[in-house]
């Protein structure tokens, strides 16, 4: 119970940093697990890297960034390439999350996963994102409504940690209803964005 507090609070350091420029995600391939959900953090000089080794254990690191050359980054012994949109490490991407904070919690999503469609004449805009709280986590999907500035979520699933490294706590299939987007600050700046 212990470590699991200590890597709580070490995850919190990537939520809230308030230095921290870029956070990169994606789950790498493992020789002896399902995969490695892998969330990379960096600012100028130093990064912090959280790891969940999927059905077996987790871990945390951070320090200084090396770099090479302009765009080549020694982290933690490996290297990386630095390109516009994501981190190569050997032939493995690291894709560039889109970052929203507001006072007490921090969405991630991957922009590349944006569904735009239309709905009764109406442009709509779909994503899954991670909700990071000081010590809880939720994946959920969110389907806006661009005209009328409402919101359904639904695929609800919070854990017991940040970046979805704790225990699975509860899930919900669908919330009834639509909601105002202006009533939600990190959804607002979203539709601001993405919507207009």
């Amino acid at each position: 119970m212990l470590r699991k507090v200590i890597f709580a609070c070490l995850i919190l350091n990537l939520v809230y940093a308030k230095n921290i420029n870029t956070c990169y995600h994606e789950v790498l391939k493992c020789n002896d697990c399902k995969g490695i959900d892998t969330w990379l953090c960096l600012d100028k000089n130093s990064y912090e890297l959280a790891q969940k080794h999927l059905g077996l254990y987790n871990t945390f690191k951070s320090g200084k960034i090396k770099y090479l050359k302009k765009y080549t980054l020694d982290i933690d012994g490996k290297i990386y390439k630095k390109y516009r949109k994501f981190l190569k490490i050997g032939n493995e991407k690291l894709f560039k999350l889109q970052r929203f904070k507001s006072r007490n919690a921090v969405l991630l999503f991957d922009k590349r996963e944006f569904l735009k469609g239309r709905s009764n004449g109406q442009k709509t805009l779909k994503f899954k994102a991670l909700i990071n709280k000081a010590n809880s986590s939720r994946r959920v999907t969110y389907l806006f409504y661009c005209k009328n500035k409402q919101y359904e979520q639904s695929r609800l699933a919070d854990y017991d940690s940040t970046y979805t490294l704790g225990n699975y706590v509860k899930a919900h299939k669908n919330t009834n209803g639509r909601f105002l987007i202006k009533k939600n600050i990190l959804l607002y700046k979203i539709y601001k964005r993405y919507c207009k």
